[in-house]
């Protein structure tokens, strides 16, 4: 699957300024400047993701992917805490599609 944020990005970010965004959600406007122009996201950035996706009423997938797959099958998920704002989170590892080599 095709990481789309920039795309998702251009199209959502109509009207807003990137200083008005950063006083609003608390992401770097350096980081949403690089996300919009191409820059894959990271792991380390998932907080700031999600507070995206959040605010535009999207889930990860649909910000990250421009997509929303709806048969899916967990293989494996863990769990991690983020201390300073008390929060909880869920990664997960799902087959979204079998491909048939021939």
């Amino acid at each position: 699957m095709e990481i789309k944020l920039a795309k998702v990005l251009a199209r959502k970010f109509k009207g807003k300024t990137l200083g008005s965004l950063e006083k609003e959600l608390g992401i770097p406007k350096t980081l949403l400047h690089e996300w919009r122009i191409g820059r894959l996201p990271s792991g380390k950035n998932l907080i700031h993701l999600k507070k995206l996706a959040d605010y535009f009423g999207q889930t990860l997938e649909e910000l990250i992917f421009d997509s929303k797959h709806e048969e899916k099958k967990v293989l494996a998920s863990t769990t991690f805490s983020d201390e300073e704002s008390k929060t909880e989170y869920r990664i997960l590892i799902e087959k979204v599609s079998k491909k048939i080599l021939g």
